[in-house]
């Protein structure tokens, strides 16, 4: 007894602290106290990708490196860079998101959904990582949270700093990324359970 009492202090500790180091630029997030859903879009228009000028640059550079090894591979890491977006990235962070609340339902996100609130995830920085074997990083991203009306967008309810996370090391490049999504995603959680619960 005394041992699982000890597991729920500490989750509860890392629970504050995950919460406390999202800082709000703008807005108040006590407005949305008793908030229980909101639409979810997800934007990567000013994106920054690690030792780059331009994610125009980045994949130019990935897909002639590929090229030059196996032709037609260049093209195929450019069409998966964007799809990642739909078929991994976005997908992690929302169910990620849902699966936080999921014992009692009480806050959830979907895409596509016709509720006041509109949370807006804003990409502006990523580092694939990679995982060579015996050598690996981690993904790093970092991303702003927007919350505004969804009929009325320049009604901002807040908009937070940039958030750092870093996603678990995998073979894949959007598996890795993927992950940091997921952290993104229970950061962003943990802080709305603190505030408007």
């Amino acid at each position: 007894m005394k041992r699982y009492f000890l597991f729920v202090a500490i989750v509860l500790i890392n629970i504050n602290l995950i919460a406390q180091k999202i800082k709000i630029v703008t807005g108040d997030v006590e407005n949305l106290i008793g908030v229980n859903e909101y639409n979810i879009v997800f934007d990567y228009s000013n994106i920054i990708i690690a030792k780059f000028d331009s994610e125009e640059a980045f994949l130019k550079e990935k897909i002639q490196l590929r090229e030059e090894h196996v032709k037609g591979s260049g093209e195929k890491f450019k069409r998966d860079w964007f799809s990642f977006r739909d078929s991994l990235y976005e997908p992690r962070f929302i169910t990620a998101f849902n699966d936080y609340f999921s014992l009692k339902r009480k806050l959830k996100v979907q895409e596509n959904s016709d509720v006041k609130y509109t949370m807006l995830i804003n990409t502006t920085f990523v580092y694939p990582g990679y995982n060579v074997g015996v050598w690996y990083e981690d993904s790093k991203l970092k991303a702003t949270i927007t919350i505004y009306e969804t009929k009325v967008p320049e009604n901002i309810i807040f908009t937070t700093k940039e958030i750092y996370v870093k996603g678990k090391a995998n073979y894949h490049s959007g598996v890795r990324i993927s992950n940091a999504y997921g952290v993104l995603s229970r950061r962003i959680a943990a802080y709305l359970r603190r505030k408007t619960f």
